[in-house]
């Protein structure tokens, strides 16, 4: 593994949207395992080996000697209804026919894993983070912890907020899955010292309204006018620094 050039104390990976939706297959063969199917053979990565996998062996594992740090924005778990395949399945391509297929699937691979490893992973947070990379990652012995709590750990941001009279954040969706994410841990974390919160986001969803509970107090759009996809992906930062000027605008009047 090339980062063991740097010598590094801890390894942190942050987990996120991903396309591959097979639980971290190829990150355990990159380490030294070997999936194969009945006959022996390897299976092929993605779906169609999440589908034939039978075994694990090992040629040589070879994890990273220094400790792992996953961080997961959403804690989702592996399977069931509110897993990741029928969270974020469709939005992978996968028609709704084929998501409770998948699902046993991943149920299955994680056992697997689980008699491998000779540990319990399908029920630790964040296990179906990453398409189920994070299920990979439990495996090799990462520690798991809640992305947003850790990085404003990391900062001591909770030393500033004695001094402040808002705090403006933004992210791109908030909704029912997003109980995790930088908007709802800083409401909770805001509440107790009664500092206001005001967030900018790209997408309201399911359920948002519940994070006006703590210190949230304004919900603002990022787009100003109707936009395509396309182009709000294009002007983003624009975007974000005109919503946030008018934000300032409102609060100095």
């Amino acid at each position: 593994m090339d980062v063991m050039r740097y010598h590094p104390r801890q390894i942190i990976i942050t987990l996120g949207d991903v396309m591959v939706h097979d639980g971290g297959m190829g990150l355990l063969e990159y380490f030294g395992l070997r999936f194969v199917d009945e006959q022996g053979a390897d299976v092929p990565r993605g779906l169609r080996g999440l589908e034939r996998v039978h075994h694990i062996t090992q040629t040589e594992l070879h994890i990273p000697p220094v400790p792992l740090v996953m961080l997961y924005p959403r804690a989702l778990p592996l399977t069931g209804k509110e897993g990741v395949t029928f969270t974020d399945g469709s939005v992978k391509g996968l028609s709704p026919y084929q998501l409770p297929v998948i699902d046993v699937q991943m149920q299955h691979y994680a056992q697997l894993l689980e008699e491998f490893f000779s540990t319990p992973l399908l029920d630790q947070p964040g296990a179906g983070e990453g398409g189920g990379l994070g299920l990979a990652l439990l495996g090799m012995g990462a520690q798991s912890r809640a992305a947003a709590d850790y990085l404003l750990d990391l900062l001591h941001l909770d030393t500033y907020w004695s001094n402040v009279q808002w705090v403006l954040t933004a992210q791109m969706t908030l909704d029912k899955t997003q109980n995790l994410s930088l908007v709802a841990t800083l409401s909770r974390r805001l509440a107790p010292l009664a500092v206001p919160l005001v967030a900018i986001v790209e997408r309201l969803g399911d359920q948002y309204m519940q994070f006006y509970n703590q210190a949230l107090k304004g919900i603002y759009p990022l787009v100003d006018k109707p936009r395509s996809a396309r182009e709000v992906e294009r002007m983003r930062i624009h975007l974000l620094e005109q919503a946030a000027f008018r934000i300032a605008m409102w609060m100095a009047s």
